[in-house]
């Protein structure tokens, strides 16, 4: 298993995307008719580039996704997934997509002699709803007979917050499903526990184990946040297998965090850094849900060692 590390939220979008399934299922499920009609969706290859400019890499990521053309022309249209780095609306966006698409395109026409169209698809999971402006509203008192001099493009927008949940949950993807849930749901603790079974009791390692890795890594990093205790999730977890895979994975991330206990110890003394790290661990494992003797074989200590760090009597 590779080290879990924090997945921030981009990160993880981005993660998931990677994997072709997923990919192919939320562009057949996410993306309006009239897009759909004109690529040929088995034919999705990815594009290892990114269109941000160095001085949108703050506000902005994305995943290019290329699919041939269904008229069976030569070339190829380009879906450019763009996703919002802020929970929050940004009344520029559009000034920023002219940049991104005049940077895409202008890597084109270096290499050939005409164009292919880039798509902007916006994904949004912040909790206030959002409608993106086109780029001739930000010009300041523009006369209408001079609108015919600003750039126009059309920019479809999936915002999962303001999806229906039974509509997420009607995907054909359950991995899709899973990881759209856990995004609308990400910023709201009190809403996030009452839809846990729905997020984790359709997954299964043994259907994808690096989609389902991503999602529970994603997630256990958000713990601490939400207070939402180890065993709830626990509970839904529907397989023998993704409930060994879930400790496995916990298991990973209690050692991680006693590596680097040990590392920041070296400096003053590796058995301090180390009994610091151990404290850390235990306080974050029961916090989370564990008993005191899941945190005594997890941590290799005595029970009574574990009793004595929480301040426990008895």
């Amino acid at each position: 298993m590779t080290k879990n590390t924090p997945i921030p939220h981009d990160k993880f979008f981005k993660k998931m995307m990677s994997n072709r399934q997923f990919a192919l299922d939320f562009c057949k499920d996410l993306l309006p008719k009239k897009i759909l009609r004109h690529i040929r969706l088995e034919s999705l290859s990815y594009i290892n580039e990114s269109h941000i400019t160095p001085d949108l890499k703050g506000h902005l990521a994305d995943v290019i996704l290329r699919f041939k053309r269904t008229d069976g022309k030569q070339g190829h249209y380009y879906i450019s997934l763009i996703i919002e780095h802020k929970s929050h609306p940004d009344n520029k966006v559009a000034g920023q997509l002219l940049v991104y698409l005049s940077n895409g395109y202008g890597k084109q026409l270096k290499h050939q002699p005409q164009a292919e169209l880039i798509i902007p698809v916006v994904y949004y999971h912040g909790t206030q709803k959002w409608e993106i402006r086109p780029f001739k509203d930000l010009i300041r008192d523009l006369p209408q007979e001079l609108e015919c001099y600003v750039p126009s493009f059309d920019i479809f927008m999936i915002d999962v917050h303001q999806m229906k949940e039974e509509d997420i949950l009607g995907l054909t993807n359950m991995f899709v499903s899973s990881a759209l849930l856990l995004q609308k749901y990400i910023l709201d603790a009190e809403a996030l526990t009452l839809v846990l079974d729905n997020i984790f009791g359709g997954i299964n390692p043994d259907d994808d184990g690096n989609l389902f890795e991503a999602i529970i890594v994603y997630f256990m990093h958000q713990l601490p946040k939400h207070k939402i205790k180890i065993t709830e999730i626990m509970e839904t977890l529907q397989t023998t297998s993704a409930k060994r895979e879930f400790i496995s994975m916990y298991e990973d991330l209690i050692q991680q965090g006693v590596e680097q206990g040990m590392e920041k110890g070296m400096e003053k003394g590796m058995e301090k850094g180390m009994e610091q790290a151990i404290n850390r661990s235990v306080k974050k494992g029961y916090e989370m849900g564990l008993s005191v003797q899941q945190l005594s074989m997890l941590n290799d200590i005595s029970i009574d060692k574990v009793k004595e760090i929480l301040n426990l009597r008895g």
